[in-house]
């Protein structure tokens, strides 16, 4: 969650990353090391954990699906909800001042159409649609699809038991070109399956595979982010290859190489932290990490550069800082909460 704010604080002119997005500015120590971790280093989290919540939920296959499924929509649809309505109100509000006002205009988040720009100007339908389909928050695109993975478990099941190859190799079609609707898109359809197959198949995650070396595949994902990087820089109308596509492709084995190597040689680097009671405490709210720092980031993120223009690296050290500070603020708001409204905290983290 921590990282997930790195990879939304990524403040180049284009701000809007894909898998087979190149950089149409000079390589510099900023915009080298911001597409290095933003779109290189730090993207192995969503694999990692749509894998890690098919995995959970397929554990649970003895209680009633009525059951099960009425705790997700207390625990998933009920946050949804909330933090979409926190993120278009707090953007409403803030639209009343003319800095933060130029600020959500700089950003997009608030566009609905060519001529929509903020809050208020949403009609009735506008605000509906952003707060129920597409939030500001944008963030909870995951809530919105992982609920639907769960809801639809039973067919997802049935399918990776059934026909595995065949179900594994349509959804890994789909992660690779990046399909995406409202509520099924590729990369969650696809690893969500996969960690019910763990599952099913009684696949022993502690144990690392027989012909596995995590330290070569970690030093491998970390060449192939850098070798992306790189790649990114220079593409051109004229490149007689197509390097959107050739890092997009470099973007996918990335991925997959990240989420093996960091899953197997962590270990002990975990146990170490999970060991320290600053870092226990700071886990127990990563979930207001992930639902407040979008849309705020990206006001904060464009004043700050806005007044920090002159600095020669202003874009690095916003790039650095402010994400870091923002997840200490709502690590700060939610233990205020907790401790002052427990009850509504419960409802609102889904008892997180």
């Amino acid at each position: 969650m921590f990282l997930l704010v790195y990879v939304h604080g990524y403040n180049l002119q284009d701000t809007y990353l894909q898998p087979w997005s190149v950089v149409q500015e000079p390589m510099t120590l900023t915009t080298f090391f911001e597409f290095f971790t933003a779109n290189g280093l730090f993207r192995f989290r969503i694999p990692m954990l749509f894998i890690i919540s098919g995995y959970l939920y397929a554990l649970h296959d003895d209680n009633p699906y009525k059951e099960r499924t009425l705790k997700r929509l207390r625990t998933l649809g009920i946050p949804y909800l909330f933090w979409s309505a926190v993120g278009i109100l707090l953007t409403y509000a803030l639209e009343y001042n003319d800095l933060f006002l130029n600020a959500i205009k700089a950003s997009g988040l608030a566009y609905a159409d060519n001529n929509i720009a903020t809050v208020h100007q949403y009609t009735a339908e506008d605000w509906l649609v952003r707060w129920a389909i597409f939030p500001i928050s944008f963030q909870l695109w995951f809530i919105r699809v992982l609920l639907f993975y769960n809801i639809a478990y039973p067919v997802l099941r049935w399918l990776v038991t059934r026909y595995p190859i065949v179900w594994l190799s349509v959804t890994g079609i789909l992660w690779f070109i990046n399909f995406n609707l409202v509520l099924v898109e590729g990369a969650g359809l696809f690893f969500f399956s996969w960690g019910i197959w763990i599952q099913k198949n009684n696949f022993d995650l502690e144990k690392t595979p027989k012909n596995l070396n995590p330290t070569f595949v970690l030093v491998a994902f970390v060449v192939i982010c850098f070798l992306k990087t790189y790649l990114a820089f220079l593409h051109t109308e004229n490149s007689p290859i197509p390097l959107p596509l050739v890092v997009g492709i470099l973007h996918r084995i990335a991925e997959v190489a990240g989420m093996i190597g960091l899953w197997y040689s962590g270990n002990k680097i975990i146990a170490w932290l999970s060991a320290q009671s600053f870092f226990r405490f700071l886990m127990s709210y990563s979930f207001m990490i992930y639902v407040t720092h979008v849309p705020i980031l990206y006001y904060i993120m464009q004043i700050a550069n806005q007044y920090l223009i002159d600095y020669q690296y202003h874009r690095l050290l916003t790039y650095i800082f402010v994400p870091l500070l923002l997840s200490l603020y709502a690590v700060l708001v939610g233990s205020f909460l907790k401790k002052v409204a427990p009850t509504p905290y419960q409802w609102f983290t889904g008892g997180r």
